[in-house]
């Protein structure tokens, strides 16, 4: 949304489609650097050339259709075309047991 918010237009060009997912991949990077997503093994459905069991070594990875393939509809209508990103959350602590003994 910032992409489309601080550009005046996105060219419908594979350049316009590198802007949306240069912005997607630096949400994915502050993910990242909070500890939110984090690399792992991809244990969902195979999507685009992602299959199960690939590793996301920066814990999310994203694939976008090219500007060549769309329809002359979705040309027509000013569509990006498909953008997928598969993210791979990082384990979180949930629960803490605190022992504390205390002896006079």
């Amino acid at each position: 949304m910032n992409v489309q918010m601080s550009q005046s237009k996105i060219p419908q060009t594979d350049n316009g489609v590198t802007l949306i997912v240069a912005a997607i991949e630096s949400a994915c990077e502050n993910a990242v650097n909070i500890g939110f997503l984090a690399p792992g093994t991809w244990t969902g459905a195979a999507v685009q050339t992602l299959n199960t069991g690939d590793t996301l070594t920066s814990g999310y990875k994203i694939m976008a259709g090219s500007i060549a393939n769309q329809s002359a509809t979705d040309i027509t209508a000013r569509n990006a075309p498909p953008i997928y990103v598969c993210i791979k959350l990082a384990g979180s602590i949930e629960c803490v047991t605190i022992v504390v003994n205390v002896n006079e």
